[in-house]
Order: C-alpha cells, then sequence, then structure tokens
C-alpha cells in the first residue's frame, strides 16, 4: 500500500489487464551455418514500457538478467540477437513477459531451438547395381542422403559430371529421417550414352561448399546383339604435327571385340609413339608427317567381324624455310610495288598473312593491301612507305602451330626531281647582273644543270653557278639574252625549267644627221638611226636662233618623217636652223643634231 493524494491505495492497476497481455510474434527455432547471426524474435500486444520482455536458455537455468559479456544481446524490441552463432549456442530459448511492479508473467508455448547446420557424410541408402544389363531397358538408381539440417538437396552424377536433365530425376524429403531421397531413371539405355560410373551427390543448403558424394557404381549396358557393331565410326581429321592425337573408334559386342587399326591397308602394332587401346582409340603422341594416309580400325570376336569404312589423316605442318622471302626494291614514288613472300611447304593450303614495316603490323587500307597470293601490294608508292619489311604466316589457330617469320627486305623509294623553286623570266639593262634561282628536290639528290639555249653553262669570269642552284651573270651583254634553262636529273627521272631574259640597251646612234645646205624650193634630207632594245623610238625637233626648239608633228606635210630620216620639202627662209634627232627607249634616251642652210636662188648660180 502507499499514499496518493492522502488517499491510501493498495495497488496500481496496469493499462492492460494479464488477461488481454498476449504473444503476438513467439521465438521459432531456426537452423544456422556457423559463424552465422541469428534473431530469436519474442513480442506481446502491448509496446510500453511496463512490460518487460525477458529469455532463458535451457531448461534448467535461470532467466537472464544481465546480458553483457554474453554471445547476444537484447534488442529494444524485445528480440534475441546473436551476431555469430557458435557451438555453445546450440540450446532451447524460452521468453517471458511480465507486468513491471507485479508477478504477472506469461511464456512462450514452444521452446525455440537453435540448430547448427550440418550433414552426415554416409548415406543411409547408397545406389547400388548387380548384373550387367542389355541396351534398350529400363534402370533405376535411387540413393538416400544421410541426416542433413536443413534438408539437403540430392543430384546425380555420371563419370564424375553432373546429370542436368531433371526430367529423369525425383526427389522426395524424408523429414523423419532428417534426409531426401533421390530417384534416377535412364530409359532406353544405350551402350554409349549411358554406360558408366554413378553417383549421388547431397547438398546443404546452407552448407553449399561441402558436398557429400557417394560411393560410385558402375552400370554395364552391353549391346542387344553379340555380333560386332561400330557404335562410333572414326572421321577424317586434319591435325598438327608434333601434337597427340586420338583418333576414336567405338566398336560392341558380346563378348567385347578385339580392336585393331590399319594404316595404309598396314595394321598398326603397339610402340612408343602410337598405341591402340582397349576402348579402340588409336593414339599417336606426335604426329609426323610419315603419319598421314588412310586409316580403318576392325574389330572381331567369337560371334563375327566388322570394319569400318576408311578415313583420311592430314597432318598439318608449316616447315621453317620460306621458298622466297622479300627482297631488297627500288621504286619510283607513286609507282605500283609487290614484296613478295612465297610461304614455306605447309597443309592445309590456308594460311593467314601479316607484314610489318620497320616491326610495326600494317594496318590494310584502299592503298595498301595483301594479294591472294600472300604478297604485300602498295599503290602508289609514297616516300613513307621507305623501310624494312618482313611477313608472317601461320595455319589457323586451331592447328596451334607457331608463326613463322621471313627475313627482312628493304624498299627504297626514289623520288624524282620536283622544283622547290623554279627560275623566272627576267629582263636586265646592258652591263649589269643577271640573277636566276632553280632549286630542286628528288630522291636520290638530283643534279642540277644550266643552259643557255643548247649550251652547257659552267663557270667563267663572268658567270657563276653556285651549289644552291643559283646562276650570277655579270657585265650583261646583248648576246646574254635568250631563253635559259634548268635541268634536274635523278635516277628516278628529270625535270626542266625554263626562264626566257631580255637585255635591254639604251639607244646608240649608228647614223647621225649632218650639215647640208639646200637652195630655196628644194627638198632637204636628214638620215638618223639608232641600235637598242627596245628599238629606239625616234622623234624630230626644230629650232631657230633665238628660238626654242619644236617637236616636229608626224603629220605634217612638209616635214615628212619616216623610220631613220626626216624630209624638208620645198625649203623656205623659215627652215634656217637646226634639226635634232632623239632616239629614246624605256632604258635611256639619246640625241644628234644637224643643220639646215638655206640658200637663196642667186646662191645657186
Amino acid at each position: 500500500m502507499f499514499l496518493l493524494g492522502g488517499l491510501l491505495l493498495c495497488c496500481w492497476i496496469p493499462t492492460v489487464s494479464l488477461q488481454n497481455l498476449m504473444f503476438t510474434i513467439e521465438p521459432k527455432s531456426v537452423v544456422v551455418r556457423k559463424g552465422s547471426p541469428a534473431i530469436l524474435n519474442c513480442q506481446t500486444n502491448n509496446q510500453t514500457s511496463d512490460i518487460l520482455i525477458q529469455w532463458k536458455k535451457g531448461y534448467n537455468t535461470r532467466w537472464i538478467f544481465d546480458y553483457a559479456n554474453k554471445p547476444y544481446k537484447l534488442l529494444s524490441n524485445g528480440s534475441l540477437s546473436f551476431p555469430s552463432v557458435e557451438t555453445g549456442d546450440e540450446n532451447v530459448y524460452f521468453c517471458s513477459a511480465i507486468h513491471r511492479g507485479t508477478a504477472n508473467t506469461i511464456y512462450s508455448k514452444i521452446p525455440a531451438r537453435i540448430t547448427l547446420a550440418y550433414i552426415n557424410s554416409t548415406f543411409i541408402t547408397p545406389p547400388a547395381l548387380s548384373t550387367p544389363i542389355r541396351e534398350h531397358v529400363t534402370v533405376t538408381l535411387t540413393c538416400i542422403s544421410g541426416a542433413s539440417q536443413p534438408l539437403p538437396s540430392v543430384t546425380w552424377e555420371k563419370d564424375g559430371r553432373p546429370i542436368t536433365d531433371q526430367n529423369i530425376v525425383v526427389q522426395y524429403q524424408l523429414p523423419t529421417q532428417k534426409a531426401t531421397s533421390a530417384t534416377l531413371q535412364l530409359t532406353n539405355v544405350s551402350v554409349l550414352a549411358d554406360r558408366g560410373y554413378y553417383r549421388c551427390v547431397a547438398t546443404n543448403p546452407l552448407l553449399p561448399d561441402e558436398p557429400r558424394k557417394s560411393q560410385e557404381v558402375y552400370l554395364m549396358v552391353l549391346p542387344k546383339d553379340d555380333e560386332p557393331r561400330i557404335e562410333v565410326h572414326p572421321v577424317n581429321t586434319i591435325s598438327p604435327r608434333r601434337h597427340p592425337l586420338r583418333l576414336d573408334c567405338v566398336i560392341v559386342g558380346v563378348p567385347p571385340p578385339v580392336v585393331f587399326w590399319s594404316h595404309d591397308n598396314v595394321r598398326v602394332s603397339n610402340t612408343s609413339d602410337r598405341m591402340v587401346y582397349p576402348n579402340g582409340s588409336l593414339v599417336i603422341h606426335s604426329l609426323a608427317r610419315q603419319d598421314s594416309g588412310q586409316y580403318s580400325c576392325n574389330g572381331t570376336n567369337s560371334k563375327g567381324s566388322v570394319a569400318s569404312s576408311n578415313i583420311f589423316l592430314n597432318v598439318a605442318f608449316i616447315d621453317f624455310n620460306f621458298k622466297r622471302n622479300p627482297e631488297n626494291k627500288t621504286v619510283v614514288n607513286g609507282s605500283r610495288v609487290e614484296m613478295i613472300c612465297e610461304p614455306p611447304s605447309h597443309f592445309p593450303k590456308s594460311l593467314r598473312y601479316k607484314w610489318y614495316k620497320s616491326y610495326r603490323k600494317i594496318i590494310m587500307d584502299g592503298r595498301i593491301g595483301i594479294s591472294s597470293s600472300g604478297s604485300l601490294v602498295i599503290s602508289p608508292v609514297l616516300k613513307s612507305d621507305e623501310g624494312v619489311y618482313i611477313c608472317d604466316v601461320s595455319l589457323s589457330k586451331e592447328f596451334l602451330i607457331k608463326t613463322r617469320t621471313s627475313t627482312a627486305g628493304y624498299l627504297t623509294v626514289n623520288v624524282p626531281p620536283y622544283f622547290l623553286t623554279k627560275p623566272s623570266h627576267q629582263i636586265v639593262v646592258l652591263g649589269q647582273t643577271l640573277r636566276l634561282t632553280c632549286k630542286a628536290a628528288g630522291f636520290p639528290k638530283p643534279l642540277l644543270e644550266w643552259y643557255h639555249g643548247k649550251l652547257s653553262l659552267s663557270n667563267t669570269s663572268r658567270l657563276t653557278l653556285g651549289a644552291d642552284g643559283s646562276l650570277v651573270l655579270s657585265m650583261v651583254n646583248i648576246n646574254d639574252a635568250g631563253q635559259y634553262k634548268c635541268s634536274v636529273e635523278n635516277v628516278a627521272g628529270n625535270n626542266v625549267a625554263m626562264a626566257a631574259v631580255i637585255v635591254h640597251a639604251p639607244p646608240n646612234g649608228t647614223v647621225m644627221p649632218s650639215d647640208t645646205k639646200r637652195v630655196l624650193g628644194n627638198n632637204a634630207t636628214f638620215l638618223c638611226r639608232f641600235a637598242g632594245n627596245p628599238p629606239p623610238v625616234i622623234v624630230w625637233y626644230f629650232k631657230r636662233a633665238n628660238e626654242r626648239a619644236v617637236l616636229l608633228a608626224r603629220n605634217s606635210s612638209r616635214y615628212i618623217q619616216s623610220h631613220e630620216e626626216l624630209d624638208v620639202v620645198n625649203v623656205s627662209e623659215a627652215d634656217n636652223g637646226v634639226f635634232t634627232c632623239v632616239g629614246e627607249n624605256v632604258v635611256g634616251m639619246q640625241n644628234f643634231s644637224a643643220r639646215l642652210m638655206v640658200l637663196g636662188k642667186s646662191s645657186q648660180n
């Protein structure tokens, strides 16, 4: 009893009465793998702090109040958690719910058991067989696994390989024996497909890495008839030299036939290199080229004999010595080249070719390709293609033969001469210096020569031909004009470039006018001639005493001008004076003068 607000109370009434308190989740037994986590759940319909969840381990033990230093811990919702279940944790566990401050308690109905997963290696019923059977019947094999928690799955193996056809395997769980039964049913059995060693494999789902395998039982399937029969025929084969080979031939009969092989109609004897095994296979330990040929297998017993059809064995090989290695070649840039690679003797005929330039694999494109004979074809060839070439040849990967590599061939690419700088047309003044430039490239380096017209030029006191292709001609004269040719040549070809040289000369009088006298009314003629290039243009001037010179008009009727002369028609007193001819071109000008004295008619006498 206690006082509350001055009143005497006998007890405290919980929010949920005892008769209404119940478990909503009770702990259940679990099977776990050792070292794995586990949780036992226990919850009531009252989730308030008035309810205390307690646990008990084992039948004759006390309730747990202190969870410190225990392999388990109490969760906030009342569940019991095991981070890692070990052997000592295997037991039964009870859960209770208590009203705090009272003795009212409810208990879980069924104890929860923690069991570590296990599987026995001894089968309750291993598979068994008795006598050989004939083909085409039905065979049933049954096995029961050893005890296991949880229950295992059971599969079958034949000759160590899993049987994946689930239609022929039936499983039954046997909870009371903690085991699983599996039945394997083989219908219409055959000699080859079903004869062999059988066993069953039990696997605990929590221990997949610990399968248990039964003892093996051998299923002997005999042919339906006793006479020898070829079950597996040998087939045509291609196999690589120096590798082992097995030719299969299965002949069945009762009693088992004696099997032998023939090679090119000669019986094969067992030697260190080849052997006929009891199952009928012919094994050759290291194939040689002489092993190629025609083979057949034969079987005989007391009931008869049988022989296979002939098959052919071809030995795949490739020798080491190339019939023709890539050769050194010299070609012209822009042409087509074929680098030949004739492989060693080999079989089969198809080969894979790879080409390398400077020891790097060549990527084939529209310009570079491999012909059907294995040659490398480049068209057009570029200077960058110059280098070392080798070819690799190999059989298909299935023949496991290493690649054969040729010796190297060097490709030299000559480049015909081409101009970097061409000489340009020049106009030079008489007496000055002419400079022409010509630069060319190519491989090998081209030889450069200069020509004037058809005359090959060389160094003189006036002419200097530079190693860089320059031409320098000093004190140019009229004869130096004309066509100059720069010619370049190497083993790949030649090329020419032309330049026209024009020599300009200033006017130079060759015929000069002379002083002359004429009677009134007569005609007077003055001659004036100039040399020069371009040809000088001649004009005439007239000057009277104490007057300025006047240019004579070309269309004058009294002063008639032709190319080299001036005619004064019907001279008069006004024509007394000095006549001057002027020759002019782009280079310069020159003039000459002559006096005309007009005489009266009386003076004529």
